[in-house]
């Protein structure tokens, strides 16, 4: 009988044992480098326009993983900037504060950059910048709180880009900047400019990159499009020419716009990972990179010239990937692509046929305070105006005893009538709105932050633009419903079509890297399917 008892009660030990391992939730260790690419003017066509030309090693590798190539966003569109918020917050500009890469101040009564910040010097550059209007944690941020010992880089085309992809807590973030036609960075990032960004600088490594012109790599017969521009002649086509006599300027514009920038972008990743040695220890490890797909010839996305781009910007991230497999292993990685929501083309220059127009903002201006002095007497009823946004003087209202509701719907039905306007809504509608999800009223919702938004808000009519004439810039246009790819790949992830907006992808990837969520995220991870 003992006996007896001693073996069953072995065998109930055995099946607590066995019943608890199947129980317990089995737990996979976090990837060691994560890595967002960020592709710049890279419409959601385009990876399947020119797929016969990439690499199965590149951007079609990354794409074979979770891969969504018409992602969505629950806010209005205003360019780039607004777009990494989100992308890195979870969230919308209604939570996160960044409306735009510039606003209408109240306080400084002028428009102003959203990064702009006096405390912080530049490095490299006059721009004074830091992330302090980021009103939101981001995903680099929930990194460095979950682990102080991992690293954190971004590498932007700009210094809005940079900061908005490392967030508060990189421990670097470095961009381009014109007038020095080089590498740099701010003060508020306490390591300075990484040393082999530095060593970039040095070398004058983006003059020299540029010195044969931007010539094609294949025969002109072997795209599929053919080439729209000026520059073609002989048996020698080049597509953009720089010239010695360039001053910094003048090569950055040509520089920004030719694959070369791309040349120098994975360089510079390449450098920031074995030098920093990214994804060498348990600790998970962010890099941001941002390309570019813009080129001089914008208009005719479907050209040669464009081809030629993508191309190379393919070799570029297929050469990024076998770094990363030599330095750190793809299976011990976590890869994104996506792109911001690219600035439609000027439709006009492309068919002027197709309905559109011009908003001169500044004239409308002008017009809409002469008719407040019509109603209210004498004075300067807007305060200011930037991209859609109205902003009423609200000292002279209140002084005047003028209820703020009642101008802005004079203000709102006033800007109906000029020719290009969609609508015009009162921002106190726009904040009580009932509305479907995603909806227009929705998305000016969630794209409305208080003291950096107007009183009246704008939308254009399809195919409208907005001129200053001012500063001489075409703002963003109104767009109904904007799309952008997202791809999250590893070595362990099925290949699967999802439906991931831009407000899902930062939750995914926390519910991928074990971390907690950025405090204003709204997004829903979605879930990964893996082989």
């Amino acid at each position: 009988m003992t006996h007896i008892r001693h073996i069953l009660f072995a065998i109930i030990i055995i099946c607590n044992i066995v019943a608890s391992v199947y129980a317990a939730p089995i737990t996979r260790s976090a990837p060691r480098l994560t890595v967002v690419i960020s592709i710049n003017g890279l419409d959601n066509y385009e990876i399947e326009a020119f797929s016969k030309l990439l690499d199965p090693n590149g951007m079609r590798r990354l794409i074979s993983g979770l891969y969504n190539p018409n992602a969505t966003c629950s806010y209005m569109v205003t360019g780039s900037t607004t777009d990494y918020a989100s992308l890195m917050t979870g969230s919308t500009p209604h939570y996160h504060g960044i409306v735009a890469s510039r606003f209408y101040s109240l306080v400084d009564g002028d428009v102003v950059s959203c990064i702009e910040d006096a405390r912080f010097e530049g490095i490299n550059t006059k721009e004074m910048v830091s992330p302090r209007l980021l009103q939101a944690t981001t995903l680099a941020d929930q990194i460095k709180l979950h682990n102080p010992k991992s690293k954190v880089y971004s590498i932007g085309l700009n210094a809005e880009s940079a900061i908005m992809l490392g967030g508060h807590l990189a421990d670097g973030a470095i961009w381009f900047d014109d007038a020095n036609a080089g590498i740099c960075t701010s003060t508020f990032y306490d390591k300075g400019l990484p040393r082999w960004a530095e060593k970039i600088n040095r070398d004058g490594a983006l003059r020299a990159t540029c010195a044969n012109h931007w010539q094609p790599i294949f025969t002109l017969p072997s795209y599929q499009y053919a080439p729209n521009g000026s520059y073609i002649n002989g048996e020698k086509p080049t597509f953009l020419r720089f010239a010695e006599a360039d001053d910094n300027h003048m090569f950055m514009s040509k520089f920004r716009q030719s694959p070369f920038i791309n040349d120098i972008i994975k360089e510079l990743a390449t450098r920031a990972i074995r030098d920093e040695q990214m994804g060498t220890d348990d600790a998970t490890d962010l890099l941001c990179i941002e390309f570019n797909a813009h080129s001089p010839f914008d208009a005719y996305t479907l050209c040669a010239e464009n081809e030629d781009l993508i191309t190379r910007l393919d070799r570029n991230i297929k050469s990024l990937l076998d770094v990363i497999e030599i330095s750190v292993g793809l299976e011990n990685s976590l890869i994104v692509l996506t792109a911001p929501h690219n600035n439609p083309k000027q439709i006009q220059q492309a068919n002027p046929r197709i309905p559109s127009g011009t908003f001169n903002s500044r004239r409308a201006m002008a017009l809409l305070n002469s008719y407040l002095m019509a109603i209210y007497g004498q004075g300067r009823w807007v305060s200011g105006y930037y991209d859609k946004n109205i902003c009423l003087n609200k000292s002279l209202i209140e002084d005047e005893n003028i209820k703020m509701t009642e101008i802005q719907n004079y203000v709102a039905q006033f800007m109906l009538e000029f020719s290009g306007i969609h609508t015009a809504i009162p921002a106190y509608q726009i904040q009580t709105a009932a509305s479907l999800p995603n909806d227009m009223p929705s998305r000016m919702r969630n794209s409305h932050y208080k003291n950096r938004s107007g009183d009246v808000i704008l939308t254009l009519l399809p195919g409208w633009v907005e001129f200053d004439e001012k500063t001489n810039r075409t703002l963003y246009p109104s767009i109904t419903q904007p799309y952008t790819p997202i791809a999250i790949w590893n070595k362990e992830i099925k290949h699967s079509k999802s439906n991931i907006a831009i407000e899902d992808l930062c939750a995914t990837l926390c519910r991928i890297l074990q971390i907690p969520y950025p405090n204003a995220c709204i997004g829903t991870p979605h879930q990964i399917q893996k082989d």
